[in-house]
């Protein structure tokens, strides 16, 4: 966390410039930029309810040309039970920890003006115990995950207004699962890019090109899960791109082929409007379309894949009234998105298949502003999540849920409180019946100090109040959990 510089979101199918799996929206977290000459070193040391310690350590620079970055961090919790359901068939009487490590390297070059090669590799492995019913009693089920990331860029300003960039990726998800069996899943992906950026004026163009190959092996107590060859899926996008920007008008629009070896050929297009009408004001409109393709593990999974799963596709509007002067913001945004065939996990088959047709529709309110000497912000959303064919509520999507915060100065310190509501929703219980999960209520309060330079003590106590709910039916959530943190992060 301490790494990252900002996070932005995109709403809605972003296929069109993403390809598949980007149906709902998009999350992009941008790093931190070392410092010209600077050696730079950050960290930190968290302690926690439940046995949580957490620590990292970054060190990075740039000199001659030249830039880089290492990060460490580690995490571990002694937990709580995960069913505390005493009814539940999967129900134990034990804690499940977890444990993590991560480490990831950046490298960069600027080899000529213009001109910037760069280089990452990531790893973080995750060992969590679980509650599972085809254990034994005495027995600890624990899954392990390993993720490794790799890529390779070169970024280039050819001319004035011409500005491309080339990567070459590798990924790889491990998944280790140990109960009644030893279960391990793993599929590789590699990726290319190249994309161009022309901007001249209040246009822009974009063109793009993309191949990704996914690949899966799988075994169950040694033995492969796969009797013939593993299963892979190509794909290859072509995007192409324009933006236009001016004066109070705003305007852009996208369309892409993918050609998938398993599911064909999908064409996805956006296209998107907004009107400055007033100081601060903006209306915007727009239109997408999606598709997501199932995953080689939705469909080939030892005992949950099903090879029969048809890849989603969807298409929604969205139109949105915001305003801005300094620090206060405000925002309505009204969404309809219709996804035909989307992919859900039965708890009664342990299986994944694809629903004919959801609709997912609603309204998400918005405001951030300064008053009484402190800093307030809070989100609402209400919203209708159905499946289109049977009338049914898609299960675990409530009907509205928000936020409140709020922060101030007081005696040298930053002290706020935050608020988390949820309505009710639908569920599945351990015997695969249709349940009714309530609402709940949560508040939290934290407090920060600058110490030293650099320096930072934040305390943080999440549901001060201890209230007892359920995200997903059976399942436990910590009660009251308080968190101290040390912190160094050179600005």
């Amino acid at each position: 966390m301490s790494q990252i510089d900002r996070i932005e979101v995109v709403r809605g199918a972003g296929s069109a410039l993403y390809g598949s799996d980007a149906v709902g929206g998009v999350i992009q977290v941008f790093t931190r930029k070392p410092v010209d000459g600077v050696v730079s070193l950050a960290g930190g040391l968290t302690l926690g309810s439940h046995g949580t310690v957490k620590s990292d350590a970054t060190v990075s620079g740039r000199q001659s040309g030249f830039d880089y970055g290492l990060t460490l961090g580690a995490e571990r919790a002694n937990g709580r039970s995960v069913i505390n359901n005493p009814s539940s068939p999967d129900w134990r009487v034990d804690r499940d920890g977890y444990g993590q490590s991560s480490a990831q390297a950046r490298l960069g070059w600027q080899l000529l003006a213009g001109h910037r090669l760069e280089a990452l590799a990531g790893r973080h492995r995750t060992r969590a115990d679980f509650d599972d019913r085809y254990a034994s009693a005495d027995q600890d089920s624990v899954a392990t995950t390993v993720i490794r990331t790799s890529q390779v860029a070169w970024l280039a300003d050819w001319v004035p207004g011409l500005k491309a960039q080339y990567r070459l990726g590798e990924s790889s998800t491990e998944v280790l699962s140990e109960s009644s069996g030893y279960l391990r899943a793993k599929t590789r992906t590699h990726t290319a890019l190249a994309q161009h950026d022309w901007q001249r004026g209040p246009h822009g163009v974009q063109v793009l090109l993309e191949n990704r190959v996914d690949r899966m092996s799988a075994a169950y107590d040694g033995t492969s899960s796969f009797e013939g060859p593993e299963p892979r899926r190509d794909q290859l996008g072509l995007g192409l791109g324009y933006a236009w920007d001016q004066d109070s008008w705003v305007f852009s629009a996208r369309a892409r082929q993918d050609d998938d070896s398993e599911f064909g050929v999908h064409h996805t297009g956006t296209v998107a409007g907004g009107w400055r009408f007033a100081p601060g004001w903006m209306a915007r409109v727009s239109y997408s379309e999606g598709c997501r393709a199932p995953t080689l593990y939705e469909r080939f999974a030892q005992y949950d894949g099903n090879p029969d799963l048809r890849a989603e596709t969807s298409h929604g509007s969205e139109a949105a009234i915001s305003w801005q002067r300094g620090a206060d913001r405000a925002s309505v945004t009204a969404y309809d998105q219709r996804i035909n065939q989307l992919i859900e996990y039965s708890m009664s088959q342990f299986q994944y298949f694809n629903v004919g047709q959801a609709r997912l529709k609603g309204l998400t309110f918005a405001a951030q502003t300064r008053w009484a000497g402190a800093n307030w912000s809070g989100s609402w959303d209400l919203q209708e999540a159905r499946n289109e064919q049977t009338g049914e509520r898609l299960i675990r999507r409530p009907r509205y849920h928000g936020n409140l915060s709020a922060d101030t100065d007081l005696m040298g310190w930053t002290v706020g409180a935050r608020s988390r509501f949820v309505g009710g929703r639908s569920d599945i219980d351990g015997d695969s019946q249709t349940v009714h999960n309530g609402g709940y209520v949560t508040w939290g309060v934290f407090a920060s100090r600058q110490l030293a330079p650099g320096w930072q003590l934040l305390t943080r106590v999440d549901n001060v109040f201890n209230k007892r709910y359920e995200v997903a039916r059976d399942y436990a959530v910590p009660g009251a959990f308080a968190q101290v943190a040390l912190r160094y992060q050179p600005r």
